[in-house]
């Protein structure tokens, strides 16, 4: 099954897309597109068309694989202390 999601942009939001693709931002460009993609997702579910459990599972792998590379990867990793109660409001004592 393949699904095609027409995004809709504003100029500015197009504008703001194609210089960060100019300067290579993904990050900014990452954001853009995540943020076009939201409405587009709830339209898609708003269509009410009833999928099967394997086309669900598609659609679920695809979208598993948008967040994934959305992620970025270069991100330093913190323990599960560095978020803790106490260091949270360290400077609120």
């Amino acid at each position: 099954m393949t699904v095609t999601l027409n995004l809709q942009l504003s100029p500015e939001s197009e504008e703001a897309l194609r210089l960060g693709i100019v300067k290579k931002d993904p990050e900014r460009v990452r954001e853009l597109l995540l943020n076009a993609l939201e409405p587009a997702v709830e339209a898609l579910l708003r269509q009410g068309d009833v999928i099967s459990g394997e086309e669900f599972e598609i659609v679920a792998d695809e979208l598993a694989n948008v967040c994934a590379e959305a992620i970025d990867l270069d991100a330093p990793v913190y323990s599960d202390q560095t978020f803790n109660r106490a260091t949270i409001y360290a400077d609120h004592l």
